[in-house]
């Protein structure tokens, strides 16, 4: 995605400016190694007929919720590159993190019963070992 900002400021570092012919400007960007699709896109947006749908930061956390269905069309706007997800496997994805989050889950407390049981023998231990009551030997 072109941003008008992002290409002025583009053709003032590589010696350019806006104002300069579209010849002048094509070469400036062939030189960079912008493809013929790009330079048209670019002088579109310098001439303000070309469309630049800019996303807020805000429209851009929302497609990136795990929560949320993914659309190629959505990220390939957003990254300005041909994306094509499969929703298969990004229900595949994010079941398999949810198994893996519950797995976590099941070993950390299984890990702090076994913890509470060793402590609780412990002390049951020492308690009989040293006479304390109940176990008190009279």
């Amino acid at each position: 995605m072109l941003d008008k900002n992002f290409l002025q400021s583009f053709l003032r570092v590589n010696n350019g400016s806006e104002d300069m012919p579209d010849t002048e400007v094509q070469q400036v960007l062939e030189l960079a190694g912008w493809s013929k699709s790009e330079i048209d896109a670019a002088l579109a947006l310098l001439h303000g007929n070309g469309d630049s749908p800019r996303r807020t930061i805000t429209e851009s956390s929302t497609n990136f919720r795990s929560d949320m269905e993914f659309s190629s069309s959505d990220l390939s706007d957003l990254l300005g590159v041909d994306v094509v997800i499969d929703p298969a496997n990004v229900r595949t994805s994010l079941v398999a993190k949810k198994k893996a989050a519950s797995r976590v889950m099941i070993v950390g407390v299984s890990i702090a019963l076994l913890a509470f049981g060793l402590a609780m023998s412990m002390g049951f231990g020492s308690a009989y070992l040293f006479g304390i009551q109940p176990f008190g030997l009279q």
